[in-house]
């Protein structure tokens, strides 16, 4: 790849800035077997800088009106949340999601994952499972899945279809509630933490 003159000796290379040091760039390669250029999104390549995290909880025996609850609390920072929601179920449930919930206890803490296991890095948004709800807050989103019987998972969508990036200083409230008896319900959250470059 490059700009070729007249004897089609390459002139210049496309090249690529990996860091902020002035010597911090590599040449940017194709594929040798199709000639395409690789790239991968910006989603996956915070995986590898280790600012993903995946957190969850579930009940493995769910009856029919009880809930599996998520409490999502992000700081007071500009480094915001772009978060997707994950949900699977063995049976019908209804997966809601709250903005400015009020609560008198967070819960219990839930462990977030950095999915990058050779990082150290630790999520700024925390994360907790049955809190002690006074208001649920706005309701942002409703959802419907599975069926008697039959597994589904609510996260098959692209991700910019999908993707709220939460509100500094917020808890967010993510509630399954089961419509059917003796099913397994699981709530979660996927996300990276991001500041705007400007």
């Amino acid at each position: 790849m490059g700009i070729k003159d007249s004897y089609n000796n390459i002139k210049s290379l496309l090249v690529g800035r990996y860091g902020s040091g002035s010597s911090q760039y590599d040449d940017v390669r194709i594929d040798s077997s199709t000639n395409t250029l690789q790239t991968i999104d910006y989603a996956h390549h915070e995986i590898h800088a280790g600012n993903h995290y995946k957190a969850g909880f579930l009940n493995t025996n769910l009856v029919t009106d009880a809930t599996v609850q998520l409490l999502f609390v992000t700081p007071d920072t500009t480094k915001w949340a772009h978060w997707t929601l994950t949900s699977q179920s063995t049976g019908a449930v209804k997966v809601e999601i709250y903005e400015g919930a009020s609560v008198s206890a967070n819960g219990t803490a839930v462990t977030r994952w950095n999915r990058n296991r050779n990082s150290t890095n630790t999520s700024t948004t925390l994360v907790y499972h049955t809190p002690t709800v006074t208001t649920n807050g706005t309701k942002m989103v409703t959802r419907y899945l599975g069926s008697e019987g039959f597994k589904q998972e609510l996260s098959g969508e692209h991700r910019g279809d999908s993707e709220f990036i939460l509100m500094q200083d917020t808890k967010y409230l993510v509630v399954l509630t089961a419509i059917s008896d003796g099913i397994v319900g699981a709530i979660g959250g996927d996300w990276y933490e991001h500041a705007d470059k400007h």
